[in-house]
C-alpha cells in the first residue's frame, strides 16, 4: 500500500517487502499527524497494489522539515506491524542496515539504502514455514500396492530399478533365504553405483523420479517401488553403499501401524565408510554420520532391532557387507503377505507361484500340477483355460523373457538366467516389417513401432504377440484381430512388438488403451498380420514352406 506526500516533496523511496496482501498494516489518524502534520491528514491514503503472490510495495514520503524525526516515527509504528506478519525478517534486516547508515552521519543514507528495491522469486522461508505439510497415511502404502495384481509383475518393479542407466549396475542376484524359522524373505542385489542419503530418500518418498522419456528407461511415476514391494511384504529394508557412504532405511508397515502413525515414518541411518589398512575382518570401517544426536541414533536403532530380524547394529552392518562390491544396492523383502502366495520348495533354483486346486476335493492346499491345470494362469482374451503358461506361475521363466535385450546379467538362487529372445524363436518364416511411426502422438514419446512375425519349430499352442516398451515386457500373448475369432486363422502365429512410443500403465502390465497411439498401433498391427498371413499362404502355395531365415549374429541354417 501507498503513503503519498504533498508535492512539496523531497522524493519517494521503495522499500519492497515478501508479506501477504492482507498483512501490509493501515496508517491511523495519529501515525499520518505524525508523519507531516495536519496537513497529511487528508493527503494520506493506503492504496492496494495489483501484483500477484506475497509481494507488497510500501512507499514513504518525508518532509522538509522532519526529515529524520517524522520518518523515523512512521517508520517505527510501520515496523512494529511489520513484525507480526510473514517475512517481517528481510525487512527487518534493510531497516537495521538503514539504522546503521543513519548513525554514522549520512541523513539521507537512509532513504539510500531503502531505495534499493528488493525481489524474491518465490515465497521466503517465513512463508513457507506457515503453510500447511501434506502428510501420507500409511494407508496410501497398501492402497498403491493394489495396482499389481499379478505378484511377479510387482517383483519385476524392483529388477526394473536394477537394471535401469542410472543404476550403473551390471549384475543382479535374486535370492530367497530363511531368516527365522519359517520365516522366508526375497532379496534383489545389484552391484550399481549405490545412493546417498537424499537419494534414498527420494526413492522412498512419491512421485521422485528422473526417470520420465529417459532412452532405455521405463520408469516414470516414481512410485514403482514402493507399490511392487508393499504388494508382496509388510516390510522392506534397504541396504546402499555408495563411494565412502552406507546408508540403511527401513519402509515397514508393521511398525507403523504398531504406533498407530499417520504419517509415513522411515528410520534411517547413514555411515561414512573409511578404508582399514591391515589383513583380517572387513577392509573398511563404518562410522557414524547421521543421525548426528545420539538419543536420535538409539530410537532409530530401536525400531530396526524390534521390527526387523537384524537385532544389534553389528548385524545391520553384516548385511551391509553382503554387498561384495565397493558400491551396491540391497533390498530385502521380509514378513511376506499372507496367506503365502510363494513357492519356494518345488524347485530350489526358482521361486513359483502358489496355485490351487479347483476341483471338487476337500483339500484346498492341494496344488494344481497337472497340465489340464496349470498352476496358474492370467486371464487373456481368446486363450484357452487349460492352456499352459510357464511364465505366468515361474519367477525364473518370466525373467528369460523381461527383457528383450538385456543389459545386466541376472541370477535367480544362485543360478544364471539364461535370456530367451522372443525375436530368435520365431526361425520358421520369420519376417520384420517396416518401422512405423504414428503421428499425432507427443514428440518425447515419437518412437517407430517395429513389428516381428512368424513361427516356432516345435509345435505349440501358444499364440499371440510379446508387446515391449523400452527393452521391457509390457504384455504376453496377447492376441489380435483373427487370432480373438472362432476360427483356425492365425492360430499358431507369434510375434514380437516393440512400441517404445505407448503408454504403459502403473503397474508395466498394460498399456493405456484410450491413447490415440494404442488405436493406430493396434490399426497398423492387424494390417501386419493379415499381410503376413496371406503372403505366407502365398509362399506356400508356390512351394516355399517351412523356410527358416537365419537371425542377425546367427550362422544360417539349411533346411
Amino acid at each position: 500500500k501507498t503513503l503519498r506526500r504533498p508535492s512539496e516533496q523531497l522524493g519517494r523511496v521503495a522499500v519492497r517487502v515478501s508479506v501477504p496482501r492482507a498483512s501490509v498494516p493501515r496508517v491511523d489518524r495519529e501515525e499520518r499527524s505524525g508523519l507531516s502534520g495536519k496537513r497529511g491528514a487528508d493527503l494520506c491514503r493506503a492504496k492496494k497494489e495489483k501484483t500477484s503472490g506475497f509481494f507488497a510495495c510500501l512507499r514513504f514520503v518525508p518532509s522538509r522539515r522532519r526529515e529524520s524525526s517524522s520518518f523515523a516515527a512512521a517508520a517505527a509504528a510501520a515496523d512494529r506491524r511489520l513484525s507480526r506478519a510473514n517475512g517481517a525478517q528481510r525487512y527487518n534486516a534493510m531497516r537495521l542496515q538503514a539504522g546503521d547508515a543513519e548513525e554514522g552521519g549520512g541523513g539521507n543514507a537512509t532513504y539510500a539504502a531503502l531505495e534499493r528495491e528488493r525481489t524474491f522469486t518465490s515465497a521466503p522461508d517465513p512463508i513457507r514455514s506457515v503453510l500447511q505439510h501434506s502428510k501420507s497415511h500409511p494407508r496410501m502404502l497398501e492402497s498403491n500396492a493394489t495396482s499389481h495384481v499379478w505378484p511377479l509383475g510387482a517383483l519385476a518393479e524392483l529388477l526394473d530399478n536394477a537394471q535401469d542407466t542410472e543404476c550403473g549396475a551390471s549384475r543382479v542376484d535374486v535370492d530367497a533365504y530363511e531368516v527365522s524359522p519359517g520365516r522366508m524373505a526375497l532379496s534383489v542385489q545389484d552391484n550399481g553405483t549405490g545412493m546417498n542419503r537424499s537419494m534414498l530418500q527420494n526413492m522412498l518418498s512419491f512421485g521422485f523420479s528422473s526417470k520420465e522419456h529417459v532412452v532405455g528407461n521405463v520408469g516414470r511415476f516414481g512410485i514403482g517401488f514402493k507399490s511392487g514391494s508393499m504388494r508382496l511384504a509388510n516390510d522392506a529394508l534397504i541396504l546402499t553403499r555408495r563411494e565412502g557412504s552406507a546408508s540403511v532405511a527401513l519402509l515397514s508397515t508393521t511398525f507403523l501401524r504398531a504406533i498407530d502413525a499417520d504419517d509415513i515414518l522411515i528410520p534411517m541411518f547413514t555411515w561414512t565408510v573409511e578404508a582399514k589398512g591391515g589383513g583380517g575382518g572387513r577392509g573398511h570401517t563404518y562410522v557414524a554420520e547421521t543421525p548426528a544426536n545420539t538419543a536420535e541414533w538409539e530410537e532409530n536403532m530401536g525400531v530396526l532391532e524390534e521390527f526387523t530380524f537384524l537385532k544389534t547394529e553389528r548385524a545391520v552392518l553384516d548385511e551391509l557387507d553382503k554387498i561384495a562390491s565397493p558400491t551396491g544396492t540391497r533390498i530385502i523383502l521380509f514378513n511376506l503377505k499372507d496367506p503365502p502366495e510363494f513357492d519356494f520348495e518345488h524347485d530350489p533354483a526358482d521361486v513359483r507361484m502358489r496355485g490351487k486346486d479347483t476341483g471338487d476335493d476337500d483339500d484346498d492346499d492341494k496344488p494344481r500340477t497337472s497340465s489340464r491345470r496349470p498352476v496358474f494362469q492370467q486371464h487373456r482374451a481368446g486363450q484357452q483355460m487349460t492352456l499352459d503358461v510357464p511364465e505366468d506361475y515361474s519367477l525364473r521363466a518370466y525373467m528369460e523373457v523381461l527383457y528383450l535385450r538385456p543389459r545386466v546379467e541376472f541370477t535367480l538362487r544362485g543360478e544364471p538366467i539364461a535370456p530367451r529372445c522372443a525375436i530368435a524363436r520365431l526361425q520358421v518364416e520369420y519376417y520384420q516389417f517396416e518401422p512405423y511411426t504414428p503421428k499425432g502422438i507427443p514428440e518425447e514419446r515419437t518412437a517407430p513401432v517395429v513389428v516381428h512375425c512368424g513361427y516356432q519349430e516345435e509345435k505349440s499352442k501358444h499364440c499371440g504377440f510379446h508387446i515391449y516398451n523400452k527393452n521391457r515386457l509390457i504384455r504376453i500373448y496377447q492376441r489380435f484381430g483373427a487370432q480373438l475369432q472362432a476360427n483356425t486363422m492365425m492360430k499358431d502365429m507369434l510375434g514380437v512388438v516393440e512400441a517404445d512410443c505407448l503408454e504403459p500403465t502403473h503397474n508395466k502390465q498394460a498399456f493405456n488403451t484410450t491413447d490415440v497411439a494404442y488405436a493406430k498401433c493396434q490399426k497398423h498391427l492387424e494390417k501386419c498380420m493379415n499381410d503376413y498371413y496371406f503372403g505366407v499362404q502365398n509362399l506356400r502355395l508356390a512351394g516355399m514352406s517351412g523356410r527358416r531365415i537365419a537371425h542377425p549374429g546367427k550362422s544360417k541354417k539349411k533346411g
